[in-house]
């Protein structure tokens, strides 16, 4: 027993050597966030419609790393422990090597992936956030998406369903798809390749709603006051698209990036474009900056990281040292305190509706909108 727990013991003191000396001179802990292989695909297919000629190194880099990790039957996985693979990770990826031009249509594997979507159902079982991404690109129809009024971002936040009760990671990517999704916002580009052949005839492209305009339920409220807030005046649509638009671009990094996310990131530069902003304007060059440093090109395999995790690290880290016995001050913990104290934010915030009155020249006004609206859509528990 005791020659056991030596051996633990000179193991451990092993382990905590080697994360000591991955150390950080600032204090912190930086380790790859190896996430799904969304980004990657994302990234491929985003810098292709720009037609962006100066990443050909990264292009190939990630069209690399997508092409390895497709398996042999050709289907993708989103979790290693998925026994026959996943649609919507098969899909992207497929189509982000076709984005790349590296990969045609008749290589064998390609082939066999498409054979893999084809059996699960096509374009029309993929993920939302996958057909929106289609869509923008002009590979998925728009008028089979799930449509959601602008004017839903203008609903005050005492009603039972508002933009608010979502939470803050859902927002900064719900935001930017509702915009391109009410503009119907479709990229030209020359390089898109078709996906016609990815249709199943006998699935609909989306489900259908018809039984929720007679059952009396929850979704059936929902749904209706959806149609009828979208049929509000176009000057309330154009509201909503001004507070959308606000409120990504209060919410961009010094990178570039939104709120440090890639996946929201790609869905607001195609906002953007959505808005009228040309592909070369300072906002959207900066996030592909930002996008382009998250690749990480250590190791085998270059992968795009969906959010630096370095105060994750080493908060995490730190922990673990300290709990396998290092003394709190001892040097690499109070570095590693001190990198994740200057990381704290500190800074606060005014409350939404005052700091829109103070920021915006139509403050009032909108808050204005906002009680109307309130009066004009009963709470469902009023309801019959």
């Amino acid at each position: 027993m005791n020659t056991f727990l030596h051996s633990v013991e000179k193991e451990q003191q092993k382990r905590i050597k080697e994360l000591v000396e991955l150390q950080k001179s600032d204090g912190s802990f930086h380790f790859r966030f190896q996430g799904s292989l969304m980004t990657d695909a994302f990234y491929i297919i985003t810098i292709r419609a720009l037609n962006i000629h100066t990443e050909e190194e990264n292009i190939h880099l990630l069209a690399k790393t997508l092409r390895n990790a497709q398996h042999k039957e050709g289907y993708w996985k989103a979790y290693s422990d998925e026994p026959n693979g996943h649609l919507s990770a098969t899909i992207i990826a497929y189509t982000a090597l076709l984005y790349s031009g590296l990969y045609a249509k008749e290589d064998t594997q390609m082939q066999k992936a498409k054979a893999f979507i084809l059996k699960h159902g096509g374009l029309a079982k993929a993920h939302f956030m996958i057909k929106w991404m289609l869509s923008v690109n002009g590979l998925y129809p728009w008028s089979h998406m799930i449509y959601i009024p602008m004017t839903f971002l203008l609903l005050p936040t005492f009603q039972p369903f508002n933009f608010y009760q979502f939470s803050a990671y859902a927002r900064i990517h719900f935001i930017p798809m509702l915009i391109a999704a009410n503009k119907k916002f479709t990229i030209q580009t020359k390089t898109k390749p078709p996906l016609d052949d990815l249709f199943v005839r006998d699935i609909a492209l989306y489900p259908s709603f018809d039984h929720l305009e007679e059952e009396r339920n929850p979704l059936t409220f929902l749904w209706k006051e959806m149609k009828r807030i979208g049929k509000f005046p176009a000057y309330l649509h154009h509201l909503g698209f001004q507070s959308a638009e606000k409120y990504m671009l209060d919410r961009l990094e010094e990178d570039g990036t939104l709120y440090s996310y890639a996946s929201a990131t790609f869905f607001m530069i195609y906002a953007l474009l959505a808005l009228g902003y040309k592909k070369n304007s300072p906002v959207i060059q900066k996030a592909i900056a930002g996008l382009t440093s998250l690749i990480d090109k250590k190791g085998k395999q270059s992968h795009l990281e969906n959010s630096t995790s370095t105060v994750w690290d080493t908060g995490l880290i730190s922990y673990t040292l300290q709990q396998a016995g290092i003394p709190t001050e001892s040097t690499p913990i109070i570095k590693a305190t001190n990198y994740l104290l200057a990381k704290q934010h500190t800074k606060k915030e005014i409350g939404r509706f005052i700091t829109q009155i103070r920021n915006q020249e139509d403050g009032a006004f909108l808050i204005l909108i906002r009680i109307i609206l309130t009066m004009m859509i009963p709470l469902p528990f009023y309801g019959p």
